[in-house]
């Protein structure tokens, strides 16, 4: 969960400030003695699958799989994906599409000159910028036509 949120040593717990509400001091802990995380806060609790689920809206399967093969482990399950798992991999894949879209536009159309000026008066690194895929979103509205020919539909169900 390290990789989440900013964890703190208290005592054989660890804390941190809830990355499920907005909140000023830390009430959300982590035990890794139980394996298990909760938040005093907002009452959010679980363990390392609900952790992963609920912070990048994954299905169990998704979640598993996730943490699987952070640990070097393939899972192979022989299953059919049901209409909902197939509707949520194909707007993951969109807004993946548009993130990677907008951050190339903030890194490399001219337009977006204003915008990279106002990041660096922000003293946003190269590594903030890169990991949180950071972009520009132009008026004129580039997106579908970038969808179109990659070879996007038309229609969106």
């Amino acid at each position: 969960m390290g990789e989440y949120v900013p964890l703190t040593r208290a005592g054989r717990n660890m804390k941190a400030r809830c990355p499920f509400h907005q909140e000023r001091s830390p009430s959300f802990i982590v035990s890794p003695e139980r394996q298990t995380f909760h938040c005093f806060g907002c009452g959010e609790g679980g363990d390392a699958f609900s952790f992963v689920m609920k912070s990048e809206s994954l299905s169990f399967m998704e979640a598993a799989e996730k943490l699987a093969s952070r640990v070097g482990v393939k899972i192979e399950a022989d299953r059919e994906l049901g209409p909902a798992d197939k509707e949520r991999i194909k707007i993951r894949e969109a807004n993946e599409f548009a993130a990677r879209h907008y951050h190339d536009l903030l890194k490399k159309d001219p337009a977006a000159e204003a915008a990279r000026v106002y990041a660096a008066k922000r003293r946003l690194s190269k590594d903030s910028v890169e990991g949180f895929l950071l972009g520009f979103a132009p008026k004129n509205g580039t997106l579908v036509q970038a969808a179109l020919k990659k070879g996007s539909p038309k229609t969106c169900s």
